[in-house]
Order: structure tokens, then C-alpha cells, then sequence
């Protein structure tokens, strides 16, 4: 629906309202829209513009199935596979008691068990074997299996650990999955004063100011399934004390072979939390919609009519913020930030040339644009 009508002979007030259902989203999408455009002069214009725009979410957002890279753990692996959010959205409801908070898991060493509780310890004595025959110690592998055999062993604990796209790493995830809610469209709600004219006959200027408050910011893919891995310190803990009951530490085993034992296997991811939306190993990579950004900009332009054949031209954008870092580290790249793509500061100046009594037409521009950060798919980029 689209309207305009005369409040008076230089006030003109215009409406619009769009209205789009998609079979994906769940509700329907109002998009209204209304201004008020003064005319004080003929070519002047001042406008005031309120309006609420739609981004639907992508065909990557909805549908996205692409295996992105491969972590490789001895003979094992994991896909790191890249999903777009289904109707469903993606949740940790599933409950494995005696895993790390309830949660269940999928190993790549075992696949044949399915789903299992995220607990690496049942896996202890397969991986310790292989750490071992790898390090060139396969006498100690009779020493090192069977945790709680003896009633005085350390217990091997287990934790959750993230695999970090900027590190290309797995760091501590204290939180653990976190579900996903099906995609939503993002929302702009805008105003906007403006204002355009022809001045002394010869400048063109338009000039624009505006506010935006971003609803539902969809963010870049990141990692959603933690990974199971064994609690460090209870690792030292067992592996110290059967080799010194052993009379091996020291000795036959010194204290930097002991040291590469242990971070031989906390260092294994032994599986991954899956959702409930899957039924393997892969490390998930997935889209979610964030809460609401704020930002202002202002965007500006020119046309000067140098001669009947001589034009000078300029534009200058400008934007309040390039990203959101919300957790205030100092850079746009952990997994709740999120970046505009775009640049704080850019513009352009140019000239054209037009001899028609010739037939010839010259023109020239040169365009400056900010560094900015990126975050796009698994991509990151920092402003260089």
C-alpha cells in the first residue's frame, strides 16, 4: 500500500506499508513506512523519514551443508561441517547421565557406539595405547590403563573445549552448547532527516542524517558443538602417581617424558556434543540471530556545475560503529561480536568533461575507503 497526500501546498506526507510472508519464518513481516517532505521553494526539499525495513535470512542462513575442513586426530578425525539453522533451530535436549553436564557425545575412535555420555574416560585405555606407541614408550602402557583399577587412583576427569576459528584451536567452554532458535529476519528501524536543493544555481547538495536500531543481527558462522576432552589436572594427577608407584618417574621415565604424556592426552578431543538435530562427530559451525545494535551515520553529496562543460563531484559516508565488540576485548573477532562488512569512512571526488559539440566525454574519480573488519562465513579479518 502507497500513499501521498498534500497537507498543505508546500507539505507533503507520504505512507507505505509492505507486508511479506515467507514459509520459513514463522510470523509475518510488517514493513511500514511514512515521511514528510517540506518544499519551502521549488528546488529545495527537507524530509523527515521513519522507516522499518527486513532482511530475510539467506539461503546460506536456512540451508547451508558444506564440510569446511577437517581437524585430523591420529587415525580419527572431524569434519568441520557448516549448517544453515533449520525450522527446528538446533537443541541440546538429549541427557547422558555421568556426562559433563548431562550432555551426550559422538566419538570418530568408536562410531559404532553412537551416541554416548560426553565422558572421555570409557576411551582412556584405546588412547592412552596409542599416545604411547606413538611417543616410543610401549612398555607403559600396561602401567597407565585400567584407571581406578587401584582404589587410590586419581579419577580422570573430563571438560568441554570450543574449537576457536581465530586461533585455529580448542579453548575452554565453561558454558557449554548454548541452543539455537530457528532464524528469524533482521529488522531496521530507521530515522532519517534530509535534506536536498539546488543552491545559486550551479551546487547540487544532498544531505542525509540518520539513527538506526538493528533488530536480530544475524552473526557469521561460528562454532556451536564443544568438543570432550579430558580434564588436564586429573591427568597429571593419575598419570604422576602410577608412575611414581611404578618406581618409573625419575627414572626409567623422566620428568619431561612424564610432562609430554600428559599433554599428549589432554590434547585429544575425544568427541563432540552434538545437538539434537544430529547424529555424528562433526564439529558444527552454524548461524544465530543476536540481539538489537544501535548506530548513527550521515551520508553527504555534492554536484557543481564548474561551467556548461566542466562538473566537480563529491560524497562522503560516514557510520557511528564498523563493529560490535560486545565483549569489550578491543577487537571484532570472539564468537559474540559482530561487524558490518563495511567501513566507517569513505568517499570520493571526480570530475566530468563534456564537449558535445565534439561528441567526447571525459570523466575521472578517486574513491578512498576505511579498513574495516570482516566476518563472513568462517572468514575473519582484521583492518590492516
Amino acid at each position: 500500500l502507497h500513499s501521498e497526500t498534500y497537507l498543505s501546498e508546500n507539505l507533503k506526507l507520504v505512507a507505505a506499508l509492505r507486508v511479506d510472508y515467507h514459509n520459513r519464518l514463522e510470523d509475518l513481516v510488517y514493513s511500514p513506512r511514512a515521511a514528510l517532505v517540506f518544499e519551502p521553494a521549488e528546488n529545495q526539499a527537507f524530509r523527515l523519514t521513519y522507516n522499518r525495513a527486513f532482511s530475510t535470512p539467506s539461503t546460506n542462513n536456512l540451508f547451508l551443508d558444506i564440510v569446511a575442513g577437517r581437524i585430523p586426530v591420529g587415525p580419527a578425525g572431524y569434519d568441520i561441517r557448516t549448517r544453515g539453522t533449520p525450522e527446528s533451530g538446533f537443541t541440546f535436549n538429549d541427557t547422558c547421565p555421568g556426562g559433563v553436564g548431562g550432555y551426550c557425545m559422538y566419538t570418530p575412535f568408536a562410531p559404532q557406539l553412537g551416541q554416548l555420555p560426553a565422558n572421555a574416560l570409557p576411551l582412556w585405555n584405546d588412547l592412552v595405547a596409542a599416545v604411547l606407541t606413538g611417543a616410543g614408550a610401549p612398555g607403559l602402557i600396561p602401567v597407565l590403563q585400567n584407571p581406578g583399577a587401584d582404589p587410590s587412583d586419581p579419577a580422570i576427569g573430563s571438560m568441554l573445549r570450543r574449537f576457536n576459528q581465530e586461533q585455529l584451536t580448542f579453548v575452554p567452554d565453561p558454558d557449554g552448547p548454548q541452543p539455537i532458535d530457528r532464524m528469524r529476519p533482521t529488522i531496521y528501524n530507521s530515522f532519517e532527516v534530509g535534506y536536498k536543493g539546488i543552491l545559486g544555481e550551479r551546487l547540487l547538495v544532498s544531505a542525509d542524517l540518520y539513527s538506526q536500531q538493528i533488530r536480530d543481527f544475524v552473526g557469521p558462522l561460528r562454532t556451536e558443538t564443544p568438543s570432550v576432552f579430558y580434564e588436564p589436572g586429573s591427568v597429571q594427577a593419575f598419570v604422576i602417581q602410577r608412575l611414581t608407584n611404578a618406581g618409573l618417574l625419575g627414572t626409567a621415565v623422566s620428568p619431561e617424558q612424564a610432562a609430554a604424556i600428559i599433554q599428549g592426552m589432554a590434547s585429544i578431543p575425544v568427541g563432540t556434543v552434538a545437538p539434537d538435530q544430529g547424529d555424528n562427530s562433526d564439529i558444527i559451525l552454524a548461524y544465530r540471530n543476536f540481539g538489537d545494535v544501535d548506530l548513527w551515520g550521515a551520508d553527504l553529496s555534492f554536484q557543481f556545475l564548474a561551467t556548461d562543460r566542466l562538473s566537480l563531484t563529491g560524497t562522503y559516508s560516514f557510520v557511528s560503529d564498523e563493529c560490535f565488540d560486545f565483549n569489550d576485548d578491543g577487537d571484532c573477532n570472539a564468537s559474540g561480536d559482530i561487524a558490518l562488512n563495511a567501513p566507517q569512512n569513505k568517499g570520493s571526488v571526480g570530475f566530468r568533461f563534456t564537449d558535445l559539440t565534439r561528441g567526447v566525454t571525459f570523466d575521472a574519480r578517486a574513491r578512498y575507503t576505511d579498513a574495516f573488519p570482516m566476518l563472513s562465513l568462517i572468514h575473519i579479518s582484521e583492518p590492516t
